[in-house]
């Protein structure tokens, strides 16, 4: 069974004014797979986690992202969101979310289709966990 946890409702802006980034303190563990298989994320967000199975303060975004360094995050060990999500939840309101290694959407890419979650990254693609930098939602 999952532990009740509890909620920390602090939205911060990214530096670009136009992406909030909420954080959530997660439950102390997480029980079952299929309790993991269901992270709370908003609608029209993609929403991350520092650890596998969603655990850890949970940081979401509605919008493009050059630059995961301007997303804070106590939970990283860096203070910011770069290279620290091994959990991700596509809630986005339209279509696909494209995740970069490198800021200004560089590096290897890989996309994550509306309403699919990935419990672990590295189990998912291996090496590209701890390795998001920047995000980029529907080709242009």
């Amino acid at each position: 069974m999952m532990k009740k946890g509890w909620v920390v409702v602090a939205t911060l802006v990214a530096a670009f004014g136009t992406a909030p980034v909420a954080v959530q303190a997660a439950p102390g563990t997480a029980g079952t797979a299929a309790e993991a298989a269901a992270p709370s994320c908003a609608a029209g967000d993609l929403c991350f986690w520092p650890h596998a199975n969603y655990r850890g303060q949970r940081g979401r975004v509605a919008g493009d992202n050059p630059d995961w360094r301007k997303l804070p995050s106590a939970d990283c060990p860096g203070g910011n969101w770069d290279d620290c999500a091994s959990s991700l939840a596509n809630r986005g309101r339209e279509c696909t979310v494209y995740l970069y290694k490198n800021y200004n959407y560089r590096g290897e890419e890989h996309s994550l289709s509306r309403n699919d979650q990935v419990p672990d990254i590295g189990r998912w693609v291996p090496g590209f966990n701890d390795s998001i930098s920047s995000n980029r939602w529907c080709r242009r």
